[in-house]
């Protein structure tokens, strides 16, 4: 709906170095979304094959248009006695019993898939959204993967329809770019259950924020998606006169003529004298039975058991982790002076269970109504813990892997005695076995031509370059080589000027040699460089007025400040160090790009955002709308405050 940033990369980085252990992270991935599953089915087992848990008269009428439809006797376009609540459920249980009859099972397993997918989901979301590990994202979405009983047999429940909204959150959210699809789940999801209005208002707040929603490509996204949910809905009303609104036999015309909006409108109850007793409410009764807060009989939340569930005084420890993921969040947005793009998907997970919390207070008459209203809190509780992981230290006590026992910069190295009074060191020797020792850490790592080795990588220690060899003369515009130089784009910041990555170089009239570094030997004769993640530098005379630039309308978010300047991370590890130079803006060529999925939507994006594009014409190849498109790939360049040149690419 909003187009608001490029994205956590979607490579698949085989190896990346956490908190100085190596991590393989496909076999990681693989690993925890297995676990993943099984939890999700154990939990699940019990509601689905047991028919005495949580199953009533409501779902069995679910099951009863499920047999209609494996039959061919009726078309229930809604639930029976009712033309508002889509009846997903029981199309998608119509082909398990038209395969294996009817029973709970049958009836209840297209829910456990969904939960699955919904879990599946939240992990992938949260790795290439929000940069966590596929560990730590599985940590985050512990809520949802594994509630308590009374929470899972609601995410079980048929006829609650409380299990689909959840999807069509995640899928609003993946289709945010893509205004028409967005526009689709948006109005499915409002003819399923009211509540799926949730999630384009929450685009709507991450947008606003972001000031993609400010710009006329963002309204015009916004139009055009509620323009497709209401078409939906409107086709809804249409092929719903054809439905059996009551069973065999039936029409429209034996049903209340009421819709989902009139439905809605209804049950709205504001009462602005209940909405303290409300919050009370809230939290004591509908978020200590969702996430176990308080000791509490099966019985009540429709299990027939003679079990609990909860624990006593969990609330105490639920309670101070918030409190301490908030500060620690509002510290970071404080500090970066706003919220970043990389935490927009937690921010928005937030918002999501946030405005249903806030909605059953204040328009349902201080909080009257069932758990089901406010599941999305699990998604609060998902989002914070995300968002908690990405500022907070997960090293315990060091940000970045050994960042502050690498040595500065060069241009830091040189301006640090005058500052301090000491004396940079002289014997060779000692510098060459500080490098070799740096580099140490890095021999393991295997970056091949396909993949973004994902290692932090340090910018503090500047290889020697062979001088690069100039075939056209300096020019102006960026050139664009042949296709036989493979592209290395991998949704993060990749070097291309003056140091290289194996991949399409763009560069202002030079050649530069495929062999720009000097082999460098470890006292065993491994060559250590190869294996390294490289990482430019960004000079800027002015740091401030860069950080402005880089922060508010490029939406980076800083990792760390030394020595007088800024590191920023991206997508797989990779960063970049923006540091003062008397040099900065003085190279014609473009210092890095940005290899993205969809070059159109973010060139778009940055323009909302007073992004200038550079417009060149270069014999046969020539921008159009900003955009170049030559050599395998389509490009388009912007220059920095500082006059950097930079781009995004897509390879194509």
């Amino acid at each position: 709906m909003i187009s608001t940033a490029a994205t956590a990369s979607r490579d698949d980085s085989r190896v990346l170095r956490h908190c100085d252990v190596q991590v393989d992270v496909k076999t990681e991935r693989a690993v925890v979304l297995a676990i993943v599953a099984l939890v999700i089915l154990f939990r699940s087992a019990i509601v689905a094959f047991w028919p005495q848990a949580q199953f009533d008269s409501d779902q069995a009428v679910i099951g009863l248009m499920a047999k209609h439809l494996s039959e061919g006797r009726a078309f229930p376009m809604f639930l029976y006695g009712s033309n508002y609540i889509l009846a997903v459920e029981a199309w998608t249980a119509a082909p398990m019993v038209k395969l294996a009859g009817v029973s709970v099972a049958t009836l209840k397993l297209p829910l456990v898939v969904i939960n699955l997918a919904i879990g599946f989901l939240l992990v992938r979301l949260l790795e290439r959204e929000a940069g966590l590990r596929p560990a730590l994202a599985a940590f985050a979405a512990v809520f949802f993967i594994l509630p308590p009983p009374g929470t899972a047999g609601e995410l079980l429940n048929v006829a609650g329809v409380n299990l689909e909204p959840f999807l069509y959150v995640l899928l609003v959210w993946m289709t945010r770019h893509r205004p028409a699809w967005c526009g689709f789940v948006v109005g499915l999801g409002f003819l399923q259950r009211e509540l799926t209005i949730y999630a384009p208002l929450a685009l709507l707040a991450i947008g606003a924020v972001d000031g993609a929603l400010w710009s006329r490509d963002g309204w015009r996204r916004v139009v055009s998606a509620g323009r497709v949910a209401i078409e939906v809905w409107l086709v809804a009303a249409v092929v719903k006169t054809f439905s059996s609104a009551a069973g065999p036999g039936t029409t429209i015309a034996d049903v209340p003529a009421a819709n989902n909006v009139t439905n809605l409108l209804a049950r709205l109850c504001f009462d602005p004298g209940a909405a303290v007793g409300g919050v009370g409410s809230l939290i004591t009764v509908h978020w200590a039975q969702l996430f176990g807060l308080r000791v509490q009989p099966l019985l009540e939340v429709a299990i027939d058991s003679r079990a609990d569930q909860g624990v006593a005084g969990s609330w105490m420890a639920l309670a101070a982790a918030v409190a301490i993921a908030l500060v620690r969040i509002a510290a970071s947005i404080v500090a970066n002076r706003g919220i970043g793009r990389a935490h927009y998907f937690p921010a928005y997970l937030v918002l999501v269970g946030l405005i249903s919390s806030a909605a059953l207070v204040v328009a349902r008459c201080g909080a009257v109504g069932n758990t089901g209203y406010v599941l999305f809190t699990i998604f609060s509780a998902v989002g914070l813990s995300a968002w908690y992981l990405q500022v907070g230290d997960r090293c315990g006590g060091r940000p970045l892997p050994a960042l502050g026992r690498l040595p500065p910069p060069p241009a830091v190295r040189l301006q640090a005695p005058a500052r301090q009074g000491a004396r940079e060191p002289r014997h060779p020797l000692r510098q060459h076995r500080l490098l070799e020792r740096v580099l140490h850490r890095f021999s393991h790592q295997r970056a091949d031509h396909h993949e973004v080795d994902r290692l932090r990588s340090h910018p503090r220690i500047r290889p020697h370059r062979r001088r690069a060899q100039s075939r056209s003369g300096a020019g102006a515009a960026p050139a664009v080589h042949g296709p036989g130089r493979r592209a290395n784009l991998a949704g993060h910041l990749s070097v291309s000027a003056p140091a290289v990555t194996s991949g399409v170089a763009w560069q202002a009239g030079h050649h530069v040699s495929r062999k720009p570094f000097r082999r460098v030997h470890s006292r065993g004769g491994t060559e250590m460089l190869k294996d390294a993640a490289i990482v430019p530098y960004i000079p800027v005379s002015n740091v401030a007025r860069a950080r402005e630039f880089y922060e508010k309308k490029i939406g980076l978010v800083p990792r760390e400040e030394y020595a007088g300047g800024v590191i920023y991370e991206f997508g797989n590890g990779s960063w970049a160090f923006l540091y003062p130079s008397a040099g900065a803006g003085t190279s014609k060529a473009s210092q890095a790009f940005w290899a993205v999925k969809d070059v159109e939507a973010e060139v778009a994006a940055l323009k909302s955002r007073g992004v200038v594009f550079e417009e060149y014409e270069m014999g046969e190849y020539k921008t159009v709308n900003s955009i170049m498109t030559g050599g395998g790939a389509k490009t388009a360049w912007f220059k920095d405050t500082e006059g950097n040149i930079l781009a995004v690419s897509q390879r194509v």
